[in-house]
């Protein structure tokens, strides 16, 4: 499902998805008996982040289990979007520094930052929580075009989030936010 909205600016998109570190958990040792592979698992939070954009919007996706994402690519970007998991948070933290490096604005999500938001204050935005979106039709239009996040905040003090935390709230089908 693409996103509803028909945004008046463009916006170019950068999705890197960090590398693995090379464990046992990631199947590294085993690649070499693989041929041409070089990573184990899809990046499917960034894809399916990607793939919900403003179709007009251009998106580059770089996983870098792959190739590390280049200084020309963080320079034709917009913004910056990561996901990953804690084995892969001093990756998503270098990725913010070279994101930050050229100027750019900064998106995480995903597993690590839902666990621990406090491992990144560098990030400009963290998503926590899960991508939730109710049932096409359910919601009054009023509804469907208002934003569905709520500003939430993380154990520590004021002066050290420099990170802005949103989380997502289920809804029903009659578009009424659990609480």
């Amino acid at each position: 499902m693409r996103c509803p909205l028909s945004p008046a600016n463009e916006r170019r998109v950068l999705c890197v998805f960090p590398a693995y570190t090379p464990s046992f958990g990631t199947f590294s040792h085993a690649f070499r008996l693989m041929g041409r592979v070089r990573a184990f698992m899809p990046p499917q939070g960034l894809l399916l982040i990607a793939a919900y954009l403003p179709a007009s919007w251009p998106v580059r996706f770089i996983d870098e289990n792959v190739a590390p994402a280049k200084a020309a690519d963080f320079a034709w970007a917009d913004v910056v979007m990561v996901s990953g998991m804690h084995i892969q948070a001093p990756q998503i933290n270098d990725i913010a520094a070279r994101a930050k490096t050229a100027g750019k604005v900064t998106v995480l999500g995903g597993a690590s930052v839902s666990g621990a938001p406090e491992l990144y204050p560098e990030f400009d935005y963290l998503h926590i929580g899960e991508m939730v979106t109710p049932p096409t039709g359910s919601l009054p239009a009023s509804t469907t075009a208002s934003r569905r996040l709520r500003r939430s905040s993380v154990s520590r003090p004021a002066s050290a989030c420099r990170s802005a935390i949103f989380r997502c709230r289920p809804m029903t089908s009659s578009g009424s936010i659990v609480t």
